[in-house]
């Protein structure tokens, strides 16, 4: 596995140039969380998945990335 700071630099290098398309099936949250539970997406990036869960009726949705550049 990469080191933390090798991680940082290579997100933050290809940042711009990312776009992750892969579907995002919600229906396993059914019945497990409800539209005020509170989710936080650790390593979020630029917040596809924050961004379809409150789309989704999820609430309570906050994220966290370690690369800088994700996040702008």
């Amino acid at each position: 596995m990469l080191h933390f700071n090798d991680q940082v630099e290579y997100w933050d290098e290809v940042a711009a140039t990312k776009k992750f398309t892969h579907p995002v099936n919600f229906s396993w949250l059914d019945g497990l969380l409800d539209s005020q539970s509170r989710i936080l997406d650790y390593g979020c990036g630029y917040g596809r998945v924050m961004n379809l869960l409150h789309e989704n009726g999820y609430l309570n949705v906050e994220g966290v990335d370690f690369s800088t550049q994700l996040i702008h």
